[in-house]
């Protein structure tokens, strides 16, 4: 009686110093994933800028870039070009055409895995190739990393 009571004894503390253990840790957290996303309207203009704000204390690793613009001009290309804290990561792609049904008769875009970190801001510059006034003109941009 004495060792089936010490053994259930052994098997509940065991648990509960596990359930225990496993609370405590679960409070250190290690890098989480983190996304921004804006949309931006370029009618009207041959580009435009667009700024990120990293969280206070933090450092975001940017792991991708996605960006997607349309227009109705058939005329247009596009492309972006990004920078990090006073120039410290550099990303720069001519977006290529994509058959997605954004709503516009022109569409391109561009999904590129980079390796930037920024501790402050990401900023940058989507850019339409044609300076003639479009009637409709959006970019959209997202960048995907972990934060730390």
């Amino acid at each position: 009686m004495n060792k089936t009571f010490a053994t259930r004894f052994g098997l509940i503390a065991l648990m509960f110093v596990s359930l225990f253990a496993s609370t405590a840790f679960a409070a250190v957290q290690g890098p989480q994933y983190y996304q921004v996303f804006q949309s931006i309207d370029c009618t009207g203009t041959d580009h435009v800028s667009f700024t990120f704000n990293v969280p206070g204390g933090k450092t975001f690793l940017i792991r991708d870039v996605n960006v997607f613009m349309g227009s109705f001009d058939p005329s247009d290309t596009f492309g972006i070009f990004m920078y990090t804290d006073a120039n410290s990561g550099i990303f720069a792609a001519p977006l290529q055409p994509v058959a997605a049904p954004f709503g516009f008769s022109v569409n391109w875009g561009v999904s590129q895995p980079v390796q930037l970190s920024a501790s402050q801001t990401v900023k940058g510059t989507v850019r339409r190739t044609t300076s003639a006034p479009v009637t409709g003109c959006t970019a959209y941009v997202s960048l995907s990393g972990e934060l730390l």
